[in-house]
């Protein structure tokens, strides 16, 4: 349990930064994108600004996609804790009631011997 709880912590820290390495990315295209050309063709998208919208779309899907894994990563891991903490209560009361059920056995045993 506690070494899946490391894994899982890794996987956030990597998934962060890729996160992270996404936004920089998208943030520095989307400056380049805003910056006025010195020469604009008269008509029509040159090759290079086709190529950073593109480009750009990419990161914005990519961003998304690991937003979304790393929703999914954290819903887990929330219904991984709350089966661990079932089993542990199940577990527990298990133990209860087996001690009640000894109680039980000895308190007729004595007066089982008593008649």
């Amino acid at each position: 349990m506690a070494g899946e709880i490391e894994i899982f912590k890794m996987e956030k820290s990597q998934d962060a930064m890729k996160i992270e390495e996404l936004k920089r990315s998208l943030a520095h295209l989307q400056n380049h994108l805003a910056e006025p050309s010195i020469l604009k063709p008269p008509a029509g998208h040159s090759d290079l600004e086709k190529n950073l919208k593109t480009e750009t779309k990419y990161l914005r899907d990519e961003l998304r996609e690991q937003e979304r894994l790393q929703e999914a990563k954290m819903r887990l891991r929330e219904q991984e804790k709350n089966e661990n903490r079932s089993a542990l209560h199940l577990e527990q009361e298990g133990k209860e009631l087996q001690e009640k059920l000894d109680e039980q056995e000895t308190a007729y045993g004595w007066q089982s011997r008593m008649n």
